[in-house]
């Protein structure tokens, strides 16, 4: 049954998710910037493709688990999150001074990894990495969606399925199959979409797969992302139409 979401409920929705983000990318930083040198963990524990394997959410509530963070927190459900502003000023403040344990270290950072490669493909392709791979290995098959979670971040390699995939092809020896690959691997990664443009895109993918832009028409949608939200201009000569052109795009690329 899909939920009925009123035009306050989405917008608080939006500013708590926001805010959520600006957390994180302050944690993500000043985690990296204080871990030394990444080179040793890797070494040590492997690639962070396999990483890839798991769900982003399930990788993003783990990860603020072992940083000290509690994901209940940071992310509570839907429902809480349209309902009013984010309490997470002792979020912010274990923040500023993350407790991650010795043991856990080299795992957070590769978590932390992880989290960017996902980041890079919802900026590149709307579609995270571990979105990108359920459609390569669907029922279908799309080896292009495997390809574009290479560009995202070549790690993906270390992926258990990308690893059966690339079994799959020696075996048969399918040489067009490793062509591609070798492109993927060496390309130039593709023109991303406007910078600008990200927090909207990110955004999108989160309200629609919540359903809650149903029943909402562009003018009111405009409304959201123009006026309250300020994420996209409102100095063009038709901004609602520009809007559902992107929009559009934003939902083209990701299939839906």
């Amino acid at each position: 049954m899909v939920i009925k979401y009123t035009s306050q409920e989405v917008v608080q929705f939006c500013q708590n998710i926001l805010t959520t983000m600006a957390l994180y990318d302050s944690q993500d930083e000043r985690f990296l910037e204080n871990s030394g040198e990444l080179l040793p963990w890797v070494e040590s524990l492997g690639s962070w493709g396999y990483l890839y394997d798991k769900p982003a959410g399930q990788l993003f509530s783990e990860m603020m688990t072992l940083m000290g963070l509690s994901a209940e927190s940071l992310m509570p459900s839907v429902i809480k999150l349209s309902e009013a502003p984010l309490d997470i000023g002792s979020e912010a403040s274990m923040a500023a001074n993350p407790e991650v344990k010795e043991e856990a270290a080299g795992l957070v950072a590769l978590m932390v990894l992880a989290w960017r490669g996902h980041m890079k493909a919802i900026d590149m392709f709307n579609l995270s990495i571990d979105e990108l791979l359920d459609k390569a290995f669907s029922e279908k098959g799309d080896d292009e969606a495997l390809f574009k979670a290479i560009l995202a971040d070549r790690a993906v390699l270390g992926s258990y399925d990308v690893q059966i995939r690339i079994a799959e092809a020696t075996l048969v020896s399918d040489e067009t199959f490793f062509d591609s690959l070798s492109k993927a691997l060496t390309q130039t990664k593709p023109r991303r979409p406007k910078l600008e443009y990200d927090k909207l895109r990110f955004l999108i993918g989160v309200l629609d797969e919540h359903q809650m832009l149903e029943g909402f028409t562009w003018n009111k949608v405009a409304d959201f992302f123009i006026d309250q939200l300020a994420l996209y201009p409102n100095d063009s000569e038709d901004p609602v139409a520009g809007l559902k052109k992107l929009i559009i795009s934003i939902r083209d690329s990701r299939g839906k």
